[in-house]
This record gives structure tokens, C-alpha cells and sequence, in this order.
């Protein structure tokens, strides 16, 4: 399947930015005070064989 051999990548809606927010915004008070703490983010989107978020937390 092209798509989850990375051959194909997702350009559709919700937009990576709308994803990330939604993410930052569900670990206020459990990963940090306020989303606010977040000063580099890295995000990627691509297909799978199974639809899940990926969140990896390091302190700087």
C-alpha cells in the first residue's frame, strides 16, 4: 500500500497545526502547567495501519 510505505502523504483536514493544539491543549496539568511551556514542537503526519498520536515529551 503506497500510503503507509510513506509514498503518499496526508494533506487533508484537521490541519497538523489544529492537531497539535488539540494535543498541547488535553496535557495542560498532566505534562505541564500551561501549553503556553511548549517553546520547540516537531510534527509530522503520515499514513499508518492503524490511526494513532504519537506524543514524545523531552525537557530541554
Amino acid at each position: 500500500m503506497p500510503a503507509v510505505a510513506g509514498q503518499v502523504l496526508p494533506v487533508s483536514r484537521p490541519d497538523i497545526d489544529n492537531q497539535m493544539k488539540t494535543a498541547a491543549d488535553a496535557l495542560n496539568r498532566i505534562m505541564w502547567n500551561d501549553d503556553v511551556q511548549i517553546v520547540d514542537a516537531h510534527l509530522t503526519r503520515r499514513y499508518g495501519p492503524q490511526s494513532m498520536t504519537v506524543i514524545e515529551v523531552r525537557p530541554l
